[in-house]
C-alpha cells in the first residue's frame, strides 16, 4: 500500500538501476513509511521501503530498503551493521541482514513503498513512530536481542539446509525417471 511521498525514478543516472539491501526477521504488521522514517531519523538518508508478505505460519516477514545510489546505501548498511547496536522492532524482533552483499540492479514490485517528498516533512514526522527501535551494546536488552538473532539466524541456516536436500533429492528422482 502507497502511504503517499512520490515515487523513486525508475532509473539512477549513476547505474541505470536501484541499490538496495534485504531484511529478515520484520514484524509481519510493520509499515514501509516506517522503516523510511526510522532510517532517516538514524542515518538523513531518503530511502524507499518494501514490506513484503509472508507465509501464514511464519512469525516473521522480509523486507528491502531500496536507495538510489551507492554511498547512500553504504551508510545505511555501516548503521545496520554497526555492532554498538541492534536494531529491533518494538515488540523484540530483532533484525537480520539476508546477506551480507549490497544488492544492486532492477528492483521492480507491484507491493508499496514510499519516499517521502523533502526532509522537513520528513523532520515533522520523526515522532509518530516507534515501531522500531535501537537497542544499545551492554544493555540487558541487548544481550537478549543478541540471542534471538543467534536463534533466528540458527533457523535460516537449518532452512537453506532443508531447501538444498529438498534440490538434491529432486534432482535424484527425476534423474532416475526415464
Amino acid at each position: 500500500m502507497d502511504l503517499g511521498g512520490e515515487p523513486l525514478p525508475m532509473e539512477t543516472e549513476e547505474t541505470g538501476d536501484f541499490h538496495f539491501i534485504l531484511i529478515e526477521n520484520m514484524e509481519k504488521d510493520l509499515s514501509p513509511f516506517a522503516v523510511v522514517d526510522f532510517i532517516y531519523r538514524h542515518t538523513s538518508v531518503l530511502t524507499h521501503a518494501y514490506v513484503f508478505p509472508s507465509l501464514s505460519p511464519e512469525t516473521f516477514t522480509r523486507g528491502a530498503i531500496v536507495a538510489d545510489s551507492r554511498e547512500k546505501l553504504e551508510k545505511i548498511n555501516e548503521f545496520l551493521h554497526d555492532p554498538a547496536h541492534i536494531v529491533m522492532s518494538s515488540r523484540g524482533r530483532p533484525w537480520v541482514m539476508a546477506e551480507k552483499i549490497l544488492r544492486h540492479g532492477a528492483f521492480q514490485t507491484s507491493f508499496g513503498g514510499i519516499m517521502l517528498k523533502s526532509e522537513d516533512e520528513q523532520r515533522d514526522r520523526n515522532a509518530e513512530f516507534d515501531d522500531i527501535k535501537l537497542i544499545l551494546c551492554g544493555t540487558k536488552e541487548f544481550k537478549k536481542a543478541e540471542q534471538l538473532k543467534q536463534s533466528f539466524t540458527a533457523f535460516v541456516d537449518h532452512l537453506s539446509g532443508l531447501y538444498r536436500r529438498l534440490e538434491s533429492d529432486e534432482r535424484m528422482i527425476l534423474q532416475s525417471i526415464p
